[in-house]
């Protein structure tokens, strides 16, 4: 059964050994949030969030493997991840793009808007999330 949660705890050291399987560089931050898609116990997939103010959040990664790929699990995890944000109190939300998920993102372009003004990796684009519109458009729209 496929589910997506929250990791706590030990549980941060699964998704250290899944990254390192997967061949993605992660490192456990306490100032991290993990959730994660889990196909009954095993990591398939992964968001990774961290606070950058009281009410303002980036998330870091989103990643789902590729035999998991095309199925709609990126866009429900996307969405899980936007809807724990916005129900704990985050009322302003970035995306740091890398080229491996411009595809991901280009496909939810109505609820996206570049922020040039934010500092980032030189290969990377940050996005401010309109929370409205990605909630209420239609899953990979």
């Amino acid at each position: 059964m496929i589910t997506i949660r929250q990791l706590h705890g030990s549980e941060i050291g699964i998704l250290e050994q899944f990254c390192l399987r997967q061949e993605l560089f992660y490192k456990a931050s306490n100032d991290d949030s993990n959730i994660a898609i889990l196909d009954g116990q095993s990591i398939i997939g992964f968001s990774t969030v961290n606070s950058i103010e009281l009410d303002i959040a980036l998330i870091k990664s989103i990643y789902v493997m590729r035999e998991y790929r095309g199925e709609g699990l990126g866009d429900a995890l996307f969405r899980s991840t936007l809807h724990h944000l916005s129900t704990v109190g985050f009322r302003t939300i970035y995306i740091e793009s890398a080229e491996a998920i411009e595809v991901f993102l280009e496909k939810r372009k109505l609820g996206l808007i570049l922020d040039s003004n934010i500092n980032s990796n030189i290969n990377s684009r940050v996005y401010k999330c309109d929370i409205s519109i990605l909630l209420k458009s239609k899953c990979g729209a």
